[in-house]
C-alpha cells in the first residue's frame, strides 16, 4: 500500500553509475526492458507540484537514460528535456522521440551535476529557469551536493525535484513456491550480488573529496532514498529549499493489487526467459558481476543461470512443469519532493 511519511535520511555517498558507459547495443536493451512508471505515481508529483505553486513551462529529467518518464510526462509541460550523461542512452531516446506540448523532447548529454543555466538557455529553457526537475532511478548516483546546488541554479523560485527509485522486495504471493524461492535468491544477493554493490560505492568514494562511509553498515543503495542526502542535511547545507513543504511518499509493493498500489504499469508474470533478459539489461549490481566474470556469462555458472536453475528445482516441487515456471516480483517505491523557496539566495 503506498503511504506518506516523514523522511529519515542517513549519508551515502554516490554510487558510480554504469549507465554513462553503456553502448549503443546496451542502452537499446535497456530500452527494450524497462517499462513505464505508473500514473498513480506521476499523478502524485503533478499534483503536489502544481498544488504548491509549481508552473508547466518547463520540465527537465536528469539522467533520463531511454527517456521513459520525461516522454510520459512531457505532454504536460511547454517544454520538455532529457539530460544523460551516456551518449548511448542519448542516442536511443532520440530515436524513441517524444513530445512536450510545443514541440519535440530535447535530449541531450548531460550528468546531473552538469546542470547549467546557460546549457539550458541553449536547448530552449529561458523566462526564469525550470519549473519540474525530475531524476527517476537514477538519484542515488548523483553526488548530493553538486545536485543540489546545480538544482538550485536553475530551477525557477518555487520549483520542484521529483526523485524516485524502485527495487523488488521478493515474489508476488502468486508465485508458486514464491518464499522459498525468495530465500534462495536472497542468498544469492548477499554472497554474490553485495560485494559488487560495495564495490560500486567504494568506487565513488575515491577522489570525491568527501569521506567514503562504512561499507560494511548494512546500508548501500538498495536502501532506497532513506540513503537519499536533502538539501538541508548537515552534509549539504543548501538554504534554497524548503524543509517545511515536501513530500515522501512510500508504495510497499508487498502483495498488493490495483492501480493505486502499482509503482511500474503493470507487473506482469513472465517467464523465466524474460526474467533473465529482463535481468541482464536492466539490473546494474549484474551488469557490475557480468564484467567481473566475464568467463562465466552465457554458462551455467553465469549469476543469472544460477538463480533461474533454483527457481525451476523449486517450482517443480510443486507440480509446475518443466518449462512452465514463471516469476512475479513486488516492488517497492520511494517518491521524494522537494521545493525551491520562493525567495532565495541563487537563481
Amino acid at each position: 500500500m503506498a503511504t506518506t511519511t516523514a523522511l529519515a535520511t542517513t549519508q551515502l555517498e554516490p554510487a558510480e553509475n554504469p549507465w554513462g558507459k553503456f553502448s549503443a547495443t546496451q542502452a537499446k536493451e535497456y530500452a527494450n526492458n524497462r517499462r513505464s512508471y505508473s500514473q498513480n505515481l506521476y499523478d502524485t508529483v503533478l499534483e503536489f507540484h502544481k498544488t504548491t505553486g509549481g508552473g508547466f513551462e518547463s520540465l527537465v529529467d536528469v539522467g533520463c537514460g531511454p527517456g521513459v518518464a520525461v516522454r510520459d510526462l512531457g505532454p504536460q509541460f511547454t517544454t520538455a528535456v532529457g539530460l544523460d550523461p551516456s551518449q548511448g542512452m542519448i542516442d536511443i531516446a532520440q530515436s524513441l522521440g517524444g513530445s512536450a506540448a510545443s514541440g519535440p523532447i530535447i535530449f541531450e548529454p548531460c550528468a546531473a551535476e552538469q546542470l547549467e543555466p546557460s546549457l539550458l538557455r541553449k536547448i530552449g529553457i529561458s523566462g526564469g529557469g525550470v519549473d519540474l526537475i525530475i531524476a527517476a532511478n537514477s538519484a542515488h548516483y548523483f553526488d548530493p551536493k553538486q545536485f543540489w546546488a546545480r538544482a538550485a541554479r536553475v530551477l525557477r523560485p518555487g520549483g520542484s525535484v521529483a526523485a524516485w527509485f524502485s527495487r523488488p522486495v521478493g515474489m508476488h504471493k502468486s508465485v508458486p513456491n514464491g518464499r522459498a524461492i525468495e530465500e534462495i535468491l536472497s542468498g544469492l544477493q548477499k554472497t554474490e550480488m553485495e560485494p559488487f554493490e560495495k564495490i560500486r560505492l567504494r568506487e565513488s568514494s575515491n577522489g570525491s573529496g568527501s569521506t567514503p562511509r562504512q561499507l560494511d553498515d548494512g546500508v548501500d543503495s538498495s536502501s532506497n532514498y532513506c540513503g537519499l542526502l536533502m538539501p538541508w542535511d548537515e552534509q549539504v547545507q543548501d538554504p534554497n529549499f524548503d524543509e517545511t513543504l515536501f513530500l515522501h511518499k512510500e508504495w510497499s509493493g508487498r502483495d498488493t493489487e490495483g492501480e493505486e498500489d502499482e509503482f511500474f504499469v503493470s507487473q506482469p508474470r513472465v517467464d523465466l526467459d524474460t526474467m533473465e533478459r529482463i535481468m541482464s539489461a536492466t539490473a546494474g549490481p549484474y551488469l557490475e558481476w557480468k564484467k567481473a566474470n566475464p568467463g562465466l556469462v552465457g554458462t551455467e555458472q553465469d549469476l543469472l543461470k544460477r538463480s533461474r536453475r533454483e527457481i525451476e528445482r523449486l517450482q517443480r516441487e510443486v507440480g509446475v512443469k518443466a518449462g512452465e515456471e514463471w516469476v512475479k516480483s513486488s516492488v517497492m517505491g520511494t517518491l521524494v519532493i522537494v521545493k525551491k523557496k520562493t525567495k532565495c539566495s541563487v537563481r
